[in-house]
């Protein structure tokens, strides 16, 4: 559709659709379906190659990852090579997630308990 308007009335709508809930329900849309998107390509690459090689591609992932991480902390690396790592990392992880039907509530409690145990036991204020 094409909107008639003056540019005036132009600004004022996106002044609103910047300054109000509008704008954040969109981006949670957006997001949303990115993240549905990803879970089916996670899905589908994990059919494809199986548990197995997986599970052998999560051992190789993690390796990758801590070593550029090792490296990046004593300057000898950089940090988009951390993120792109990282993302290899939870990629993989995302596959073993959807396949074991683990939900986003049962990941939160459980990292919500993992944390508050971590900092009773070593007394962290």
């Amino acid at each position: 559709y094409v909107l008639n308007c003056s540019q005036s009335t132009m600004l004022s709508f996106e002044y609103f659709i910047k300054n109000n809930k509008l704008n954040d329900e969109v981006e949670i849309i957006e997001e949303d379906k990115e993240i549905e998107e990803l879970e089916q390509k996670a899905l589908k690459i994990f059919n494809h190659f199986g548990s197995d090689s997986q599970e052998d591609k999560l051992h190789e992932e993690v390796g990758e990852f801590l070593k550029a991480h090792i490296l990046y902390r004593n300057g000898l690396d950089t940090r988009e090579h951390v993120v792109e790592e990282f993302s290899d990392v939870e990629l993989v992880m995302l596959q073993f997630k959807k396949t074991l039907k683990i939900t986003d509530e049962e990941q939160m409690k459980e990292n919500i308990f993992k944390a508050d145990r971590t900092i009773k036991k070593n007394n962290i204020i």
